[in-house]
């Protein structure tokens, strides 16, 4: 990643998003950060993503739900995530912050706290009996009209839950697993030292199953109308191709109509999970 301006910068974040997680393709869930680190003013910083994130698990059986966590700040090793707690034999949910550690060697939840304060200090601890349920919970933004005045909840999947085991916090396992086929985003922003925001920036990612198996490159046909348009179309099996046109700077404009059918492409990896479907609850 490469900073060209900003002398004030002093880390760097960045988030997977997907709009596959609900039926509303408007809501855009936040699925955790991926990356994280350090920045001194403008220079070339080293971003990696290896299309993991972070998910919880305590058996075989659990969907191993993403943490959704966000780090504590610039360069740290410590996530901070929200989850629905749900005590056995009860039915309604106690809401709960998670503390995770993810170190070299050793990957924990190392604390959860009772959420109903907004603050991670003086909130006490809440005690994960066997047999409850954790589910992890998601800020999820609904992307329609006025970017100033969207709607922005958290949601959560019914499907989604982590099981107490008997030896409780301990037994719950905390692992990088890759991350199910599919579109994504990747939203990267660069702070300063009183963690104010720069602009976001988007990258569209593609996840596909095998690295070996590269969509069909097309062969593009391109007309111009009599209003000095030019349209670029090429045939449906190259479905997986989006075309992006690049501006240099204080250059000409580019117009370009792109066929409904084009989806975004940026990178392959595998393996991969498959993705199932789930239903949501805000």
């Amino acid at each position: 990643m490469k900073l060209k301006d900003g002398n004030n910068a002093y880390g760097f974040y960045a988030a997977l998003v997907s709009n596959l997680e609900t039926e509303d393709p408007n809501e855009h869930v936040y699925l955790g950060e991926i990356a994280t680190g350090l920045a001194d003013g403008p220079g070339e910083y080293e971003l990696y993503w290896d299309t993991t994130a972070v998910t919880i698990s305590s058996s075989p059986d659990d969907g191993q739900p993403y943490l959704g966590g966000w780090y504590q700040e610039s360069g740290s090793n410590i996530m901070i995530s929200y989850a629905d707690y749900v005590a056995p034999g009860e039915t309604e949910p106690v809401e709960v912050i998670l503390i995770t550690e993810l170190g070299e060697e050793s990957r924990q939840i190392i604390q959860v706290l009772n959420s109903a304060q907004d603050t991670l200090s003086a909130v006490a601890d809440v005690q994960l009996a066997p047999g409850g349920k954790l589910i992890p919970v998601y800020y999820t933004e609904n992307r329609v009209g006025d970017p100033e005045t969207r709607d922005v909840y958290d949601v959560y999947f019914e499907d989604n839950f982590v099981m107490i085991p008997e030896d409780g916090l301990t037994g719950i396992k905390v692992e990088y697993l890759p991350v199910f086929l599919g579109d994504y985003t990747v939203e990267i922003a660069v702070t300063d030292i009183f963690d104010n925001q720069s602009d976001i920036l988007n990258f569209p990612v593609l996840v596909l199953e095998d690295i070996t198996k590269l969509p069909k490159t097309p062969t593009l046909a391109i007309s111009q109308n009599i209003a000095g348009e030019l349209r670029i179309r090429w045939m449906a099996d190259c479905s997986l191709w989006r075309l992006r046109p690049i501006l240099e700077a204080n250059g000409p404009r580019l117009t370009m109509p792109i066929s409904d059918s084009t989806k975004p492409t940026d990178w392959s990896f595998s393996p991969h999970r498959q993705r199932s479907s789930n239903n949501s609850s805000a």
